[in-house]
């Protein structure tokens, strides 16, 4: 191995590359420990790549864990309630497959339930969202618990369901025990309902996700 020489035209080059990286001598006392500088000559030799790790951002973020709804004894038809005809709650329009899977949904009465609530922080499909909350079990919801919550909000006031256009994502079975995604949100002068199948439309940043929470209600 010969013997290195830096001359001063390549020591005034790796001063001024320092400076232009406002580079601290601290910082250059550590790229001078160790292996470092020996794993720096392997990329510059092109046998090795740099790769520039990022702060994780997390999918979900919790925003409310503690939504309490009151069971009633009456059974659920979405067909009485999912309407235009609806004099309780202000309706836009509903979407053709939330008509098809869940027009003619009927469920039992709503027990005493908790649900919980997410906000997506990035991009994603249906499956990874699903995973995050726990599995489809804890993700599933029913329509009977998504009306309850829109009968609290009924003409967009303020609420735990957004009302800026964003939509508010629900898991849910439809008439033929298919899980389905269930989009609510609201448009200027009405709920707006539509309905897709899994891991096939990307959800977006700034929506929010409803699931179940095991939590006995008080």
């Amino acid at each position: 191995m010969s013997e290195l020489m830096l001359d001063v035209d390549q020591a005034g080059e790796l001063k001024a590359a320092f400076r232009r990286g406002d580079w601290t001598n601290a910082e250059i006392k550590k790229l001078c420990e160790g292996e470092m500088l020996a794993l720096v000559r392997e990329f510059v030799l092109d046998r090795a790549e740099i790769v520039v790790k990022k702060n994780e951002v997390p999918l979900l973020i919790l925003v409310n864990g503690q939504i309490k709804l009151a069971g009633n004894n009456a059974p659920f038809s979405a067909a009485e309630t999912f309407t235009k005809k609806n004099a309780g709650v202000r309706f836009h329009t509903f979407g053709g497959n939330f008509t098809s899977w869940f027009g003619a949904k009927e469920e039992g009465s709503l027990a005493p339930t908790i649900l919980r609530v997410h906000k997506l922080l990035q991009n994603s499909g249906d499956t990874n969202i699903i995973r995050e909350l726990g599995g489809k079990e804890k993700a599933e919801t029913t329509l009977a618990e998504v009306y309850a919550l829109i009968k609290k909000q009924a003409r967009g006031e303020n609420g735990v369901l957004l009302t800026s256009g964003m939509a508010n994502i629900f898991y849910i079975r439809d008439v033929s025990g298919i899980f389905r995604a269930v989009f609510i949100c609201w448009y200027g002068d009405g709920w707006f309902a539509l309905a897709s199948s899994l891991y096939v439309d990307v959800r977006i940043e700034g929506h929010q996700v409803f699931s179940r929470n095991y939590a006995k209600v008080a």
